[in-house]
């Protein structure tokens, strides 16, 4: 059992932004993470900015 880095990202996006999108931006953090020496915990979550209606 190593050590460990929990990161927790919370972001606010276009609402048109989809699942596949948001998948994409996880595994590029976690491909960023990897060169860390630590047992990466990713948690992001992207939420549809307030005010603005789907395009």
């Amino acid at each position: 059992m190593g050590r460990k880095l929990y990161v927790e990202v919370e972001g606010l996006v276009e609402p048109e932004v989809t699942v596949r999108q948001e998948d994409e931006v996880r595994e590029a953090l976690r491909e960023r993470l990897e060169a860390l020496p630590f047992d990466i915990w990713l948690n992001l979550e992207l939420k549809p900015r307030a005010g603005v209606p789907p395009a």
